[in-house]
């Protein structure tokens, strides 16, 4: 093993140090900081905005007045975010039944988002969110500029009413849609 206290500044010099480098070193950037946590339940939605197919911008609140499922994914044409979108597709109709409006956020490009809905029919908006503004704002965590599998039930008057963290695509519409149900009922009584 190679000792520097043994060797001195010689030591340093064969390990490609100078004393006056090792002097004069600039400090080490800061970590970055810590995501936002992710917004738990009875928090108001923030009224952020995003990239509609149209390409013009849509605010969350242009959604209030009726319960909206909010989902993000990481990309376009990705296995877990098509059997998601897939889903989701499948049981729109419940949805509708239920009063609820469905919509999908990534931060994929507009012009992605369209080839995806072409290619796989999608019948319900995909928001594009390429700086990652809209995830932030929920505290969804971005790897390497793409989103994670996180979905919002937002009630009527903009707030959180259940958020469900890191999901398995395969089955998530239809724990959505139970807990939607759930909800739907309980309001009745």
């Amino acid at each position: 093993m190679f000792s520097l206290h043994r060797g001195g500044p010689a030591a340093l010099a064969l390990a490609g140090f100078s004393c006056a480098a090792l002097a004069h070193r600039e400090p080490a950037a800061p970590p970055p900081p810590p995501p936002p946590p992710v917004l738990d339940e009875g928090t108001p939605a923030p009224d952020v905005s995003a990239i509609g197919p149209n390409e013009k911008a849509v605010r969350l609140s242009d959604y209030r007045g009726k319960p909206l499922v909010l989902f993000f994914y990481p990309v376009d044409f990705g296995a877990s975010a098509t059997a998601e979108a897939e889903e989701f597709k499948a049981d729109l109709a419940h949805y509708r039944k239920l009063g609820v409006t469905v919509v999908g956020v990534s931060t994929d490009h507009v012009s992605s988002h369209k080839d995806f809905t072409a290619r796989f029919k999608i019948p319900f908006p995909l928001l594009s969110d390429p700086d990652g503004a809209l995830a932030r704002a929920f505290g969804v965590p971005l790897e390497a500029g793409t989103t994670r599998h996180y979905t919002f039930f937002i009630d009527r008057h903009g707030v959180i009413q259940k958020s469900w963290k890191n999901v398995r695509a395969w089955g998530h519409s239809a724990d959505v849609l139970g807990f939607v149900k759930t909800s739907a009922r309980e309001k009745r009584r």
